[in-house]
């Protein structure tokens, strides 16, 4: 699971958001000759960015360079989801993500620091507990060293050792956590600021000093 995600240098299930994946209409207009087909090298000149575009029906070598704005003035919308997509690539590469080994080896190694032996590993996805899956999804989550992890209802699934190895992953971690969570107990371990949503009102409780996690 984890190399088929992270097997190209990023996250494989960032690139399926609606905001970054092409539609069928826009694979189309990326055939139209003279159209965008690929953004591969970008600039900072001055104050502005300058991204390197291929265009189809043209060579491989034959790219230019254009500032954003003009890109977009350009071309049809569909170009701004290429040049998110080129930046999700490189931000892979500057931030390390991009360079971390996808070998058995280091996977195994990552597996086990969240309760995944060596058999389960190997073992197939559908014959994982509801546990075990939650599990492996947050283990992923962490794969690409984040700054900040968002979680939503981590503990659904979660049998107590896992909610006890996840809320002492959580405290460890260096990051931010922003979790939704009605798991009051595992909310009041974890974080030092709580956000209680009711009545259509939210108000902030302050549960600990910010540097106390």
């Amino acid at each position: 699971y984890i190399q088929e995600r992270f097997r190209q240098g990023l996250d494989a299930e960032v690139g399926k958001l609606k905001s970054l994946a092409l539609t069928k209409e826009e694979e189309a207009q990326m055939k139209e000759s003279g159209a965008c087909c690929a953004i591969i090298g970008r600039q900072q000149r001055g104050r502005h960015l300058w991204y390197e575009i291929q265009k189809t029906g043209r060579m491989k070598d034959d790219t230019q360079f254009f500032p954003q704005t003009e890109i977009e003035m350009m071309f049809k919308p569909y170009v701004k989801k290429l040049i998110k997509n080129f930046d999700q690539k490189q931000q892979a590469i500057e931030s390390g993500m991009a360079i971390r080994p996808i070998t058995a080896a280091e996977i195994l190694s990552h597996l086990a620091d969240f309760g995944i032996d060596s058999q389960l590993a190997h073992g197939k996805i559908r014959q994982m507990s509801g546990g075990q899956r939650q599990r492996l999804v947050i283990c992923a989550a962490f794969w690409s060293k984040p700054h900040v992890i968002a979680l939503d209802e981590p503990t659904n699934y979660l049998d107590n050792d896992s909610v006890a190895a996840l809320t002492k992953a959580l405290k460890d971690f260096k990051g931010a956590v922003v979790t939704v969570s009605e798991n009051e107990a595992f909310v009041n371990e974890i974080a030092n600021e709580k956000w209680v949503v009711e009545g259509g009102k939210i108000t902030v409780q302050q549960i600990r000093d910010a540097k106390a996690r």
